[in-house]
């Protein structure tokens, strides 16, 4: 973390969540660019066997940087138009998601959320897709920007990690 304050990056990382007194989730801690904690979102719809160990989050996930104010979601959360409705009512300019898109299916299911929700909402859609094995998926990758509309912006390969930079917002 000293590293990206230092280079003044803002961060926002999807991970398990424990140790603060409430259940086990998976979520999302957005660090400003001076490291400070800005928001921490937690999950709200589990998919298949996450129910057996985790909580949902019950708070939508809000943050503004440089005065662009951001919707969080976390992977399955992406499927639901009710909660990217929510963030572009409240203001929101920037859908920004992680997620696990699995080979096969997943990449045709990506190609149509992500621009569907630019359409539908009028944001950016920013989304950072998992590449390689991840227990028994494999992620896609294809990480990408979508202007409001849809239009595609920048877009990872499928192969490697990759950093992809548009400008949003």
């Amino acid at each position: 973390m000293d590293g990206l304050r230092s280079a003044g990056i803002a961060t926002a990382v999807n991970c398990a969540l424990t140790g603060d007194g409430a259940p086990p989730a998976v979520g999302t801690p957005v660090y400003g660019a001076d490291g400070e904690l800005l928001t921490t979102y937690r999950k709200q719809r589990l998919y298949e066997s996450e129910h057996q160990l985790l909580e949902p989050g019950d708070r939508d996930g809000r943050f503004a940087l440089d005065g662009i104010r951001f919707a969080l979601a976390v992977r399955y959360d992406h499927h639901f138009p009710e909660l990217t409705a929510r963030g572009a009512a409240d203001g929101c300019r920037v859908r920004l998601a992680g997620s696990l898109y699995g080979t096969g299916g997943g990449v045709e299911e990506r190609a149509t959320v992500c621009p569907a929700i630019a359409r539908d909402t009028g944001m950016d859609v920013v989304l950072a897709d998992h590449v390689g094995p991840a227990g028994p998926w494999t992620g896609c990758g294809g990480a990408a920007v979508r202007a409001p509309g849809g239009t595609l912006l920048a877009e990872a390969d499928d192969r490697t990690p990759t950093v992809v930079t548009a400008e949003v917002g």
